[in-house]
C-alpha cells in the first residue's frame, strides 16, 4: 500500500475546495476547517499533528447540504440523491479521477485518508444498531436508506477534507471495502491473547492516532452489533408483557361483569318493614281509664293479624341453589350445552340411519355379487362338461382312426407277402416289378377309399 500521510498543513491559509460547486446544488459551501492535502511523500505525522487534527474535523461539510439530524430525516432518499448529484458536481469541477473511468486511476490509501475515514465513520456509523445505542432511541434498525445516506456524507466529507494531488479519489465501494477491511484487522487484533502483562496494541496503520480511533470505531460497531442482536429479543418481551397485560385487564373487565350480573340477578329484594302499629301499647298506660288505679295492669295482647305483615320475600332459588354467583351467563352456557348435547344426537341419529342405509346397500350389493358369482361357477361347469365331452369325441375318433391305420398295415402286409410269393414262383423279375406297381396302386386307391 502507498501510504502517504499529513505533509503539515497549513492551518492559517485552508484550501477551499468548494468554491468551484455549482450554486443550484451547494449555497456558500466552506468549510470552516482547513483541508488536508493528500501528498505522495509518506512521513507518520498524523499523531504530531493532533492537535490540528481536532480543528481539521471541527465542521461536518454534510452539515451544509442537510442540516437536520440523520436519523430524523424522513426521506433519506431524496437526501442521498442531493449529495450524489453534490459529490458528483465536485469530482466534475476538481478534474478527479475514479475508478469507475480506468484501472489507472484506481485510489491508493494512507494514513491521511484512512484516518478522515475512521472518524467520519466514528461520528456517523454507516451501521446497523448505531441509532439504537442513543438514548430514547427507537426500537426498529435502521433502514438501508439511511445507510446509504451516512454512506455519501463521509463520502463527501472525505473529499472536501483532504486535497488531492494526483486527481484520484475513492469511489462509494471503495469506502465500504476499505472499512470492512479495517474493521476484519481490528477485530482480530483486538481478540488477540496476550500473555502476562503484555499489552496488545492494536497496530493497524502503523498510526498511533489512527490505530486508536479505528479501535474505537470497532468497539463501537461491536456494541451496536450487540445492541442489534438484542433487539428482537426485547420486542419480543415486548409483545408478551403486552399481551399479558391485556388477557389481564380482559379478565378483570370479565370478572367484573360476572359480578355485576350475579349481585343484580340474586340479590334479595328490599324487606318492607313498616309494620301497623297496634292497640297493645295503649294497654298499659294507666291514663286513658280515669277511674283505673294507678298500678299497670298485665292485659293480654291482641294477636296481631299474620297476613297484615309484610313479611320479607326469601328467593326459593337461592335457598335450593347456594351458589350466589350464578350468573345469566352460566345459564346461557347451560342452555348452549343442552342445545349443543340435542344437535349431537341429532346428527348421531342420522349418522346411524345412513349408516343402516349403507349396510343395507351393501348387504344387497354382497348377496347380488354371490349370485353372480355362482351363476358364473354353473356355467364354468357346463363348460368343462361341455368341453369333456368333445374330448372324448376326439379320443374316439382318433381311436377309429388308429384301428383303420392297423387294418391298412396289416392289409399291406398281406398284399406284399402275396407280391413276394408270386415273385418267388414267377421267378421273373420284370413281372414281379409290374407286379409290385399294381400292388402299389392297389395300396394307393384302398388308401384313399380308407380316407375318402
Amino acid at each position: 500500500m502507498d501510504a502517504t500521510e499529513l505533509d503539515g498543513p497549513s492551518i492559517d491559509s485552508p484550501v477551499d475546495t468548494t468554491n468551484d460547486l455549482s450554486p443550484q446544488i451547494i449555497e456558500d459551501v466552506r468549510p470552516a476547517s482547513p483541508v488536508v492535502e493528500h501528498s505522495t511523500n509518506s512521513s507518520n505525522t498524523t499523531n504530531e499533528n493532533s492537535s490540528a487534527s481536532g480543528l481539521l474535523y471541527e465542521d461536518n461539510f454534510h452539515s451544509l447540504l442537510v442540516p437536520s439530524e440523520l436519523s430524523t430525516i424522513r426521506h433519506p432518499k431524496e437526501a442521498a440523491a442531493k449529495l450524489g448529484i453534490a459529490i458528483d458536481e465536485l469530482i466534475r469541477k476538481n478534474g478527479y479521477k475514479t475508478l469507475d473511468e480506468g484501472k489507472e486511476f484506481r485510489f491508493r490509501w494512507d494514513n491521511t485518508s484512512a484516518y478522515y475515514l475512521a472518524k467520519n465513520c466514528l461520528q456517523i456509523g454507516p451501521f446497523l444498531g448505531f441509532e439504537n445505542l442513543k438514548p430514547n432511541s427507537s426500537s426498529k434498525l435502521e433502514p438501508s436508506s439511511l445507510i446509504s445516506l451516512k454512506w455519501c456524507c463521509i463520502w463527501y466529507n472525505l473529499l472536501l477534507s483532504i486535497k488531492f494531488k494526483d486527481k484520484r479519489v475513492p469511489t462509494e465501494s471503495q469506502l465500504r471495502t476499505k472499512f470492512k477491511y479495517l474493521m476484519e484487522i481490528a477485530n482480530t487484533k483486538i481478540n488477540a491473547i496476550t500473555t502476562g502483562d503484555e499489552r496488545n496494541p492494536c497496530a493497524i496503520t502503523g498510526d498511533d492516532k489512527t490505530d486508536e480511533i479505528i479501535e474505537d470505531l470497532m468497539k463501537l460497531k461491536n456494541a451496536a452489533d450487540d445492541r442489534r442482536t438484542e433487539l428482537p429479543k426485547l420486542e419480543m418481551q415486548r409483545q408478551s408483557q403486552k399481551r399479558a397485560l391485556c388477557y389481564k385487564s380482559q379478565k378483570r373487565d370479565l370478572c367484573n361483569k360476572s359480578q355485576k350480573r350475579a349481585l343484580c340477578t340474586n340479590s334479595l329484594p328490599q324487606v318492607a318493614q313498616n309494620l301497623e302499629q297496634t292497640n297493645s301499647d295503649s294497654s298499659f298506660s294507666p291514663i286513658n281509664d280515669v277511674k283505673a288505679p294507678n298500678v299497670r295492669t298485665i292485659i293480654k295482647r291482641p294477636r296481631v293479624n299474620r297476613s297484615m305483615i309484610k313479611r320479607p320475600r326469601v328467593n326459593r332459588s337461592m335457598i335450593k341453589r347456594p351458589r350466589v354467583n350464578h350468573s345469566i351467563e352460566d345459564m346461557r352456557s347451560d342452555a348452549q350445552l343442552l342445545h349443543v348435547s340435542a344437535g349431537i344426537q341429532l346428527i348421531t341419529s342420522h349418522m346411524l340411519q345412513s349408516l343402516m342405509a349403507a349396510f343395507g346397500d351393501m348387504k344387497q350389493a354382497g348377496q347380488e355379487k354371490n349370485e353372480k358369482i355362482q351363476k358364473a361357477e354353473e356355467e364354468k361347469v357346463a363348460l368343462q362338461m361341455l368341453f369333456e365331452e368333445r374330448k372324448i369325441k376326439i379320443a374316439e375318433e382318433k381311436l377309429a382312426i388308429e384301428r383303420e391305420k392297423i387294418a391298412f398295415e396289416k392289409h399291406k402286409f398281406d398284399i406284399s407277402q402275396v407280391a413276394i410269393i408270386s415273385s418267388v414262383l414267377l421267378g421273373n423279375k420284370d413281372k414281379s416289378a409290374s407286379i409290385n406297381v399294381d400292388v402299389e396302386k392297389l395300396l394307393l386307391k384302398t388308401l384313399g377309399s380308407l380316407t375318402g
